[in-house]
């Protein structure tokens, strides 16, 4: 999930927990930068949802190949892409 550390992303992640997603991705460019998301984090992961999350600029091509290359390797298979990732100026 893009934008998944706060906002309406994290309020997705947490709707997925109660639909009973098991395993989370959530990406962010600060990654866990702020005292919301780890707290939001830590909630998760004591609900028993695997979360990993990585600090990634979805408009970098090899940033985001990365990610994806590494949840490939150690994650359970994808079902399902989130892009909540916005800034709203207001």
């Amino acid at each position: 999930m893009t934008g998944g550390l706060s906002g309406f992303g994290l309020r997705t992640a947490q709707w997925l927990a109660d639909k009973g997603a098991k395993t989370l991705v959530l990406l962010s460019r600060s990654g866990l930068s702020r005292l919301e998301a780890h707290k939001a984090v830590n909630e998760l992961r004591a609900r028993g949802v695997r979360v990993e999350v990585f600090a990634c600029d979805v408009a970098d091509p090899s940033a985001l190949a990365a990610v994806f290359a590494e949840v490939q390797a150690s994650l359970p298979p994808m079902r399902g892409i989130v892009h909540a990732a916005m800034v709203l100026e207001d």
